[in-house]
């Protein structure tokens, strides 16, 4: 599954009391089209102006996957207000996000050239043609060849789809620059790895209040939780810390699942940083180079078994309840 989030104007629907037969044809046979997108594992979110347009982007942009544009008629208060192409694209331009543009008047004078200069000519659609064969089916044509470095990773990409993880952004990156010695790929993944820690705030796992001292709001502190803090309990009126019952069962998450974890917490962290300040740490004869390398290997390796253990974890316990959290 894919999310589209749309902006047009007729997914208001017909207004059978305003007497316009042209434009309630015209909105009732837009909303067949969009209705069409299910058959193509497509999920539309609609955005009727450009003001409920970038509140439902910029308040979560990792959600979605594609964005679709018409051109003509978003301004109710002013109908000769055609800004909203140019604003919703200044929004979108600096993200992974796919850009389509699917109006009756994609030719018209004032727009073709601004369209020619910021979105792919194959990326222009005609309202005209058949919504499926000439929209959808190049939706996903397109997505599937962006997401082929998500091949022998298909967790990642079914954590994205299924609502368990929205950094798509930060995944695909890492995907793509995997043979990139030249990326240092700790941010992106300590920003995938802050959405799981979220997430699992956020359904109940991870407790949000605060439990004796230990306030559960930053990542390094969700980390501990999951990694190293266990249960207490009471022993002749003291409390004492029970090290064989962490809060996180070892049924739930093994002990070499929480080392993974506790490493990549820290690598993702600090890695850069401590590197970059103390380049004295090489041995006579190492290079930095080689020694980055293995440090990202070795990272990525334990990146994909954190993702490989929240996947399962999560499919196991909530059994997608979680979708679109």
């Amino acid at each position: 599954m894919y999310n589209i989030l749309w902006l047009d104007d007729d997914f208001i629907g017909p207004d059978y009391s305003n007497g316009d037969d042209i434009v309630n044809a015209r909105r009732e046979g837009f909303l067949d089209d969009a209705n069409q997108a299910k058959k193509f594992e497509l999920v539309i979110e609609p955005a009727l102006n450009i003001g409920e347009f970038k509140k439902k982007f910029s308040s979560d942009p990792e959600k979605y996957q594609v964005v679709v544009l018409d051109i003509m008629d978003l301004n109710p208060n002013d109908s000769s207000d055609e800004s909203a192409l140019a604003e919703a694209l200044k929004l979108v331009e600096k993200t992974n996000v796919l850009t389509y543009v699917y109006s009756n008047n994609p030719d018209k004078p004032g727009h073709k050239d601004y369209i020619k200069v910021h979105i792919p000519s194959d990326r222009v659609i005609s309202k005209a043609g058949n919504v499926g064969d000439c929209l959808y089916s190049k939706i996903v044509s397109d997505l599937n060849d962006e997401n082929r470095c998500f091949n022998g990773h298909k967790e990642c990409l079914d954590l994205l789809n299924m609502g368990y993880l929205s950094s798509y952004g930060q995944m695909k990156t890492l995907l793509k620059n995997i043979e990139d010695d030249t990326y240092l790929p700790f941010n992106d993944m300590r920003q995938v790895l802050e959405n799981m820690l979220d997430t699992l705030t956020q359904v109940g796992v991870i407790p949000t209040q605060t439990v004796g001292a230990d306030t559960y709001s930053t990542f390094n502190k969700k980390m501990d939780y999951i990694t190293k803090q266990c249960q207490t309990r009471n022993s002749n009126g003291r409390t004492i810390v029970d090290w064989n019952n962490p809060c996180i069962p070892y049924s739930d998450c093994r002990h070499e699942i929480k080392w993974v974890l506790d490493f990549m917490g820290n690598i993702t962290n600090r890695y850069s940083h401590y590197q970059n300040a103390n380049p004295n740490f090489l041995l006579s004869g190492d290079l930095l180079s080689e020694y980055s390398n293995s440090i990202r290997k070795i990272a990525y390796e334990a990146f994909f078994v954190s993702i490989k253990w929240y996947y399962g974890y999560m499919t196991s316990k909530f059994n997608n309840t979680t979708q679109g959290v």
